[in-house]
């Protein structure tokens, strides 16, 4: 497998009030990708017990409507930098290195989809960025 050139930049989230969900815009994968990995960077938070949830929803092109693929992983409950790598067969260890989670119930990556950050308290400020996997 090869990395895709340049990360697609997907979010950009702000400080958020409590209660908010975060989404990104839809993302579009090229051609051939099988995966992805997503990099959230919390770099400012307040106030956050229950956590920042990553979740990864498929948007269906008849209905509009986005659809959960994950599972809910661990929620972020601080600042820092946070992996998840999703593509086929990427295992409960997908590498070494402090907050990289493989998010092992999606066995594809949809060619549409999107990107939420779900909370239930407090405030954060950070960034979500995804790079393609092409084969």
């Amino acid at each position: 497998m090869a990395i895709a050139t340049g990360a697609t930049k997907l979010l950009q989230l702000a400080a958020a009030t409590t209660t908010a969900l975060m989404t990104s815009g839809d993302w579009e994968l090229p051609w051939g990708a099988k995966g992805a990995i997503f990099v959230v960077d919390i770099t400012a938070s307040s106030g956050i017990t229950s956590g920042v949830v990553f979740q990864i929803q498929m948007k269906d092109e008849v209905s509009g409507k986005y659809i959960q693929l994950n599972a809910n992983p661990t929620a972020i409950t601080a600042n820092g930098t946070y992996t998840y790598v999703v593509f086929p067969g990427a295992g409960t260890t997908p590498g070494t290195g402090s907050g990289i989670t493989a998010v092992t119930d999606t066995t594809f990556i949809p060619p549409k989809g999107r990107v939420l950050l779900n909370r239930t308290d407090g405030t954060y400020t950070g960034t979500v960025s995804m790079t393609p996997y092409i084969e």
